[in-house]
């Protein structure tokens, strides 16, 4: 197996949900990432910029991993 493939066989599926300011969520986003830290910074960085979004949920399977509110 090569490099590449062991490194892409390491990343988790992780779901970013943005929701509103009562929590339904109304973005999805689903990122790889190889740590809960880094799934988490990556939603950290991504611009979602409607007024309707009061902060994001990071979500690995059914494993809550990070809950944001603004």
């Amino acid at each position: 197996m090569s490099a590449l493939s062991l490194e892409k066989a390491a990343l988790m599926l992780y779901r970013v949900e943005f929701v509103d300011h009562s929590n339904n969520a109304r973005a999805v986003e689903r990122i790889d990432r190889a740590t809960d830290a880094e799934a988490t910074e990556a939603a950290h960085k991504m611009n979602v910029t409607a007024f309707f979004i009061a902060g994001f949920d990071v979500w690995e399977g059914d494993r809550l991993v990070h809950r944001h509110r603004r």
